[in-house]
């Protein structure tokens, strides 16, 4: 089989490849204004720090799988596609286990790290190890269905959102860490190609669509790519745009049963992306006359009501199996933080700490006090 990079006419070499594209866009990133990462390690919780283990030593990583090609794992689309079909959704786990447990893993360890970086570099070094790995074996960049597109975006998430918390570690690799920021930035550009196509499908308006936005958003902070910041953001103000008088997702109210589910799923990437702007100058929580707010407001009236509006409005009794968690809620945790919003505290209270590995990873050192 021949690589992505012969295929696509870059080079033959993969590894050459990733070293040449990312030394060319170097020079011209270092002109550009630093874009500034919405994680701020001079503000740390020691409240939720984790606890360092002096006997750590680094696995060897999962092997990547060949292809992105993945089945979903609804079965009923007359319900909004929010039937779960069991068989399916059994044979999605298993085929997408060695991508979750190496998010989980690259999560968890930059958690450990951020709070401990003088004891636990061991943490960062293996995390580092292991992206490097999967970056020498063109992970991610092959070929990919539908399904597979998704789950793409949604590790590039991952990967970039924890590795952009240790990247500036001078006792890393510089070459590991080079290669890797390469390799994530071409996953990116793969990502915003996928979704600047066939703008027509739901899948490029609705929440898969604010998924990659953060994606490469993150990706592009990583990285100091400007030009993909700004398609970001254009995603970011697209979405916003969408919200309704009364705080609702047209396209999320269509799943039917799950509409709720994934209202408060599609708000994770959204407030993380509101939140990356506005370190960026960038105020999206006043956008459109604070539509954003709105949404969240939203979602704070259905979890105290049972979810009445949304219930009524679609005359279908809502299904939240999975919703109410901490990875659902952690954006919650940013939010609560920039506008103290009272509503929150019974969430954060009961859930902290908040931990979204596709939000990176433990959001509650960053930004509960």
């Amino acid at each position: 089989m021949k690589s992505y990079f012969s295929q696509t006419g870059i080079l033959k070499s993969s590894l050459l490849a990733i070293l040449c594209i990312f030394s060319a866009i170097s020079p011209l990133l270092a002109n550009e204004k630093q874009i500034v990462s919405p994680f701020d390690p001079g503000h740390l919780s020691a409240r939720f720090a984790p606890v360092v283990d002096p006997t750590f030593t680094c696995p060897a990583p999962p092997a990547p799988p060949a292809e992105l090609v993945f089945n979903s794992i609804y079965s009923d689309r007359q319900d909004g596609v929010s039937i779960v079909d069991p068989a399916a959704q059994e044979k999605y786990k298993k085929d997408t286990a060695s991508l979750r447990r190496f998010e989980s893993l690259i999560s968890h360890w930059t958690s450990i790290y951020i709070s401990n970086v003088d004891t636990a570099l061991p943490y960062a070094e293996c995390a580092t190890e292991w992206l490097y790995r999967w970056a020498q074996s063109e992970a991610l960049l092959g070929k990919a269905n539908p399904q597979g597109q998704a789950v793409r975006k949604w590790t590039l998430a991952s990967f970039s959102s924890s590795f952009i918390q240790m990247s500036e570690d001078d006792r890393l690799s510089s070459q590991q860490v080079r290669i890797v920021k390469a390799w994530l930035n071409l996953i990116a550009q793969n990502v915003r190609n996928e979704y600047s196509r066939q703008l027509e499908n739901r899948t490029r308006q609705n929440n898969h669509m604010y998924w990659a936005a953060w994606a490469t958003m993150i990706t592009s902070v990583l990285v100091e790519d400007t030009d993909m910041f700004n398609w970001s953001v254009d995603k970011l103000k697209f979405a916003i745009n969408q919200i309704s008088d009364d705080g609702t997702l047209p396209f999320e109210m269509e799943r039917m049963s799950k509409a709720f589910n994934y209202h408060v799923f599609a708000a994770g990437p959204l407030v993380m992306m509101a939140e990356t702007a506005e370190k960026n100058g960038i105020n999206i929580y006043e956008f459109r006359k604070g539509a954003l707010r709105n949404l969240v407001n939203r979602i704070l009236t259905e979890l105290e009501t049972d979810q009445a509006y949304i219930t009524q409005t679609l005359d279908r009794k809502q299904n939240i199996d999975g919703t109410l968690t901490p990875g659902q809620l952690a954006w919650m945790e940013p939010y609560y933080a920039r506008f103290n919003e009272p509503r929150m505290k019974k969430w954060l209270d009961e859930f902290r700490p908040m931990i979204q590995r596709r939000l990176g990873g433990n959001l509650s050192q960053y930004f509960a006090e």
